[in-house]
């Protein structure tokens, strides 16, 4: 499971745990490995990401390098990473759709509506 962990984070290194689990739903299933449990496997192997801050980048990069790293993380962003407003899928397949479904919410105040009805 750990493998299946990084080979994932090779290509995209910040990429959280609930999306890891999203991504890994099938190979944890075949082990029996619930949320909680690849949480905790996450914990003990210092596998999840720790927010950082950042800072002013003071160094000068190569405009061709930095393109490159530009075109990359877009590649990965349009066609890899999927999102959670977008119903788990990638940016790509969510474009494909020929009807997007809208995304709903429950209303906050759900007990006053109870109590209007009484």
């Amino acid at each position: 499971m750990i493998k299946l962990v990084e080979d994932i984070r090779v290509k995209m290194p910040k990429l959280g745990g609930r999306k890891l689990y999203f991504l890994l739903k099938e190979p944890l299933r075949s082990l029996k490995i619930g949320r909680d449990k690849f949480f905790d496997i996450l914990r003990a192997n210092h596998l999840l990401i720790i927010p950082k801050r950042s800072y002013i980048d003071k160094y000068d990069i190569e405009t061709s390098l930095r393109r490159t790293i530009i075109n990359e993380a877009i590649g990965i962003y349009n066609e890899l990473r999927p999102y959670f407003l977008n119903h788990y899928l990638t940016p790509n397949q969510m474009h494909k759709q020929k009807e997007v479904k809208m995304k709903t919410y429950k209303s906050k105040n759900q007990s006053k509506n109870k109590f209007a009805l009484v």
